[in-house]
């Protein structure tokens, strides 16, 4: 449906197989932001992401994908 169209978005990404990256994503009121080492690669604004009582974020893959490593910081003083 059309309301779905502004609940997600496609980067189209270059990434190797067998290789480790560090994802980064970022909320600041309603936009997500994705770094990949360092570098920004998109960021999407749809109402919700900000919620308050928001606690969840997945990961998609076409593949698989090992994670590991994470870390989760709130920054606003709530």
């Amino acid at each position: 449906t059309e309301l779905l169209k502004t609940k997600s978005k496609y980067f189209d990404l270059n990434l190797k197989p067998d290789t480790w990256y560090e994802l980064t994503v970022k909320i600041t009121g309603e936009t997500m932001t994705v770094s990949i080492d360092g570098k920004e690669h998109g960021s999407f604004t749809s109402v919700g992401i900000g919620h308050k009582t928001k606690n969840l974020l997945r990961l998609a893959v076409a593949r698989n994908a090992l994670v590991d490593d994470v870390h989760v910081w709130r920054t606003d003083k709530q």
